[in-house]
């Protein structure tokens, strides 16, 4: 599965995953800080396979999320947000779904599930409001990613991400 990444991703063929190349995955570029062993703010194919090797690895399967979205600074309420599995991993893993409560914050479940949790992976994020004019970049031309894994640095605890949106 890492293989089949790096190599949609690997765009200039140079054997790394630079930041020019993770524009095209959110999903993946949220990984880089945890992934890049050597700290060159890149992923080559052992760093992305190794953080793959931890998944596989972490006898984990379903987590209970809760993201928490802001817009200009105050909590965004009723928009929709979809967690999109990542590059590579549409065969793997199951989107989700939820709406936000009046404090912007909400739970993502998987389709046809009853209770609100999402598989461990790496997903695109997408936000839409029928009440603020949100920019591409939070919606069709997403650049928001996750990852839903215990040891995420974007998570405040193991189980809750915030997104700071902004309407500049």
């Amino acid at each position: 599965m890492a293989t089949e990444i790096f190599e949609r991703l690997d765009r200039d063929g140079d054997e790394v995953l630079s930041e020019a190349d993770l524009k095209a995955s959110p999903s993946v570029a949220v990984v880089v800080p945890l992934a890049d062993s050597n700290g060159d703010g890149q992923l080559d194919r052992e760093e992305l396979s190794a953080r793959f090797e931890q998944y596989l690895t972490s006898n984990l399967g379903l987590a209970q999320v809760r993201l928490k979205f802001t817009c200009n600074g105050r909590p965004l309420p009723r928009v929709k947000v979809t967690l999109t599995p990542g590059v590579a991993l549409e065969h793997t893993l199951t989107a989700a779904t939820a709406i936000t409560n009046d404090e912007g914050v909400c739970y993502p479940k998987i389709s046809g599930s009853d209770i609100p949790c999402v598989l461990v992976g790496q997903y695109t994020v997408s936000v839409l409001s029928d009440e603020i004019d949100l920019p591409a970049k939070y919606n069709q031309s997403t650049q928001l990613g996750l990852e839903v894994f215990p040891d995420s640095e974007r998570a405040e605890d193991s189980c809750t991400y915030e997104f700071s949106l902004s309407t500049r």
